[in-house]
């Protein structure tokens, strides 16, 4: 791991704290995992005005007093979220496993990939390769992500 990368994960760890008042206990799943509830193709507006599309994955059942932990998937340089959806059946995807053992997952397109990398609306508002701007849009996804999605 580079010191650069390290950096980005380290500010990652800290954004995906923001907001969690109570730390959600790991959680137990049923056998055969809890069922998948997922919000496809969600848009969110960066503070630029720039536009992604966002996935969530979460169990279908009320959250632990703790609420469910919260993982980020982001995919790959040249990717998309579509990477962690399941070929036919979206919740069949890794995101989905990761529901179906406890988990609320949101997976989002990075800024100059996925799906709406050539909106007119986001023309000259590309990636700017792992800047600040790319850490501010990973903490307004978490918030927005959170806000939308209460673990309680």
């Amino acid at each position: 791991m580079t010191p650069h990368t390290r950096s980005l994960f380290a500010s990652t760890l800290l954004v995906a704290a923001v907001g969690i008042q109570a730390p959600a206990q790991d959680p137990v799943p049923p056998d055969g995992g809890f069922a998948v509830a997922t919000v496809l193709d969600q848009t969110l507006v960066y503070e630029d005005g720039y536009n992604t599309m966002v996935d969530v994955y979460r169990p279908a059942v009320a959250p632990p007093p703790g609420g469910w932990p919260v993982l980020v998937m982001v995919h790959g340089f040249g990717g998309s979220r579509l990477v962690f959806r399941g070929p036919v059946n979206p919740a069949d995807g890794s995101a989905g496993r990761h529901a179906s053992r406890g988990y609320l997952v949101v997976a989002g397109d990075v800024r100059g990939h996925g799906t709406l990398r050539l909106a007119a609306v986001n023309a000259g508002k590309g990636t700017t390769v792992f800047s600040v701007r790319e850490r501010r849009d990973l903490k307004l996804l978490i918030e927005d992500t959170l806000a939308r999605f209460p673990l309680h």
